[in-house]
């Protein structure tokens, strides 16, 4: 009885009002379970343990009968064909499903149930699988390549993609999913020469065939956008395949030079809201994989980063002339997003690499306009968030040649950020230190040897140093002493250090001073500081402290850290380095013949700072230090040193800095 209502079956499935085959899916799917459980070939047992004797290989299925695999495959054939976008309708943009009426909702719920069948199908048989796919497939493309557009439906056209596409993800279990035939099974070792990996020794798959087919169809011309997208989608889905068909590589970009103005400006935001990025980051790896002819390589990476390029300037514009244009500030998150993706496509490099890359020029122009369009936008969350994506990419592209480029980029995230952006903001910065500070090290002991050179290095001291105060402004601090970036540690501070003895150039010490007094309260506050009752005088006390305090103000910067936290934070051993260097710097520096004390006011300010972010830090015990150590060394004489002890304690930050300067221009005599 169930064999005579067969035919029926095939008739209600074949249906194109979809509530008639949704009706009968409950007994298309016991059906194709009974035959699953007949035909379908069993797994193969695992590998037995040293010792143990090898599992028996299971018997295999029975072979399916002439009338049943007829009638699958009849089935197989009305299933796919049912994939296709009704006649009627209009194609939809991934993405836009919430949009979609009542009979585009059932069509894609039918859609669901067709590939749930279609997959059963080649559970039972996958050479019949293979069979009805390949014959649909290449007959629409044959019919393209005879007739062009016209002989073929961009219905038609979009289904041999969407075939093409989806035949990997059903083939996994069987070598089918990669583009040559043996190389799933083979065990090859390929070292460190897989680039070189002769891929031709293998056949092609029935994958590898039908890839094949479709890049020399010419079918990415294909005047509609569904078309295009199920293109590109499968060059991102099988982008393997160009390691084993280099020659494919020229038509695909072919393909992208043709359809640049629908891939950028088009169909960046539907690509955006489908998390489809990764057609960008394909772009990058294609281009990256013709490094072997820059002359052409360049070029390509120019036609697709430079409308991005454009197209996020245009963004940018919008916003200046209308910052609540919210379709301007997607545009230039959606630009930011693409150019974040498309470097994701070259491999990381490390610095010895990175001078010998063709493309570093091209990309660090890609970042001067990331931070041009992100300063111009900075108050939005999605684009800070974007430009910290793209910008990661950036640098993992051309490493740490964009060193100079690091400060600019940090003053604007750190500056803008909420607090619900801190983890990101960190790991972000916590990435960008390790290869940026291993660079400038590496720069600064270059020798001089010429007027470019004194200028490189004075430009990266500037823009190092006011990345690094940046990060302490912005409670980042902990990003300096992570596992990842502690090996460079002890030279940040020699280096910094070295810079607050160097009167030659006050600008770099007076930043570097300033670094310091920072750092002594976010690495050096001691508990019993913390528990304690400070030892500042409520004198000592600004308006906006004394609002933090009775709670009607919020406290900014390093004091919107609690001191009990900051002293959980606390670096094991950093009040040695306060002590034995920091603050006998701030003395012994100012004394010197060299050092200008008229043109040095501001970084007189700084050494201040540090003076009293110490009595801060380290409560009582610095008083003591003061008092018992550091002014007696100095031949201080004790009323003077006590003076001095008495007004730190009670004065402002602003009136204290009068009192050391004061204090310095009589011990200098």
């Amino acid at each position: 009885m169930m064999t005579l209502g067969l035919p029926l079956l095939l008739r209600f499935l074949s249906d194109r009002q979809y509530e008639v085959p949704i009706a009968v899916a409950p007994f298309a799917s016991d059906l194709l379970k009974v035959y699953k459980r007949i035909y379908k070939p069993p797994a193969m047992p695992p590998p037995a343990k040293a010792g143990q004797p090898q599992p028996p290989t299971p018997s295999p299925p029975p072979p399916l009968t002439p009338q049943r695999r007829e009638f699958l495959a009849s089935m197989l054939d009305i299933l796919i064909r049912q994939l296709a976008w009704p006649e009627d309708a209009e194609w939809e943009a991934p993405g836009n499903e919430e949009d979609s009426d009542d009979e585009m909702a059932l069509f894609r719920t039918f859609r669901i149930h067709c590939r749930a069948y279609i997959e059963s199908i080649a559970q039972i048989e996958k050479g019949l699988h293979t069979e009805v796919v390949a014959r649909i497939v290449v007959a629409t493309l044959d019919a393209f390549q005879a007739g062009g557009p016209s002989a073929v439906p961009w219905q038609q056209a979009e289904l041999a993609l969407h075939l093409i596409y989806t035949f990997g993800e059903l083939s996994k279990s069987d070598g089918r999913s990669t583009p040559t035939s043996d190389i799933a099974e083979a065990e090859v070792d390929y070292g460190t020469a897989r680039e070189n990996f002769d891929y031709d020794q293998y056949p092609l798959s029935p994958l590898g065939e039908l890839l094949k087919r479709c890049m020399a169809s010419g079918i990415s011309t294909y005047p509609h956008p569904s078309v295009t997208l199920q293109y590109f989608e499968i060059s991102v889905r099988y982008v393997e395949f160009w390691r084993y068909k280099p020659e494919a590589i020229q038509p695909m970009f072919e393909a992208i030079l043709d359809n640049r103005n629908s891939i950028v400006d088009a169909m960046v935001p539907p690509i955006l809201d489908s998390i489809k990025l990764y057609l960008f980051e394909a772009a990058g790896h294609l281009i990256y994989l013709t490094k072997s002819e820059p002359g052409k390589q360049i070029p390509l990476l120019e036609t697709i980063a430079g409308p991005l390029m454009s197209g996020m300037a245009s963004g940018v514009e919008r916003c200046r002339a209308d910052s609540k244009d919210l379709q301007a500030v997607l545009q230039v998150h959606h630009h930011l997003m693409a150019l974040g993706h498309f470097a994701k496509g070259f491999p990381m490099v490390s610095d010895s690499q990175v001078e010998s890359l063709p493309y570093t020029p091209a990309f660090k122009q890609m970042t001067e306009a990331l931070l041009q369009a992100l300063d111009a936008v900075k108050t939005q969350r999605v684009v800070r968030d974007a430009a910290r994506f793209a910008f990661a990419q950036f640098v993992n592209a051309i490493g740490s040649t964009v060193a100079e480029l690091v400060p600019r980029f940090v003053s604007v995230v750190v500056t803008e950020y909420e607090p619900s952006e801190l983890k990101n903001t960190f790991e972000t910065m916590d990435m960008l230190l390790l290869p940026l500070l291993s660079r400038i090290f590496a720069i600064l002991q270059q020798p001089i040897t010429g007027t470019d050179e004194a200028q490189t290095h004075a430009r990266l001291k500037d823009a190092y140093l006011t990345f690094f105060t940046a990060l302490m402004n912005a409670n980042l601090d902990g990003v300096f002493i992570t596992e990842r970036n502690k090996p460079e540690f002890e030279n940040l501070l020699t280096t910094l250090l070295g810079l607050t003895q160097d009167c030659s150039d006050p600008s770099s010490q007076r930043f570097a001073f300033g670094f310091f007094a920072r750092s002594v309260i976010a690495w050096g506050t001691s508990p019993e500081a913390a528990a304690q009752p400070s030892v500042f005088a409520e004198s000592a006390m600004s308006a906006l402290s004394k609002a933090v305090a009775n709670g009607t103000a919020t406290a900014t910067n390093q004091h919107s850290v609690a001191k009990e936290d900051r002293a959980k934070q606390a670096l094991p051993g950093y009040e040695n380095f306060i002590y034995q260097r920091l603050v006998p710097a701030c003395f012994e520096v100012p004394a010197r013949k060299e050092f200008n004390i008229r043109s040095s006011t501001l970084t007189l300010f700084e050494m201040a700072a540090l003076v009293r972010s110490t009595a801060q830090a380290r409560g009582q015990e610095a008083i003591n230090f003061l008092l018992n150590d550091l002014f007696p060394r100095l031949n201080c004489p004790p009323d003077i040193a006590n003076q001095f002890v008495d007004r730190l304690r009670t004065q402002q930050a602003k009136d204290f800095r009068k009192t050391y300067t004061e204090f310095v221009k009589a011990m200098r005599g």
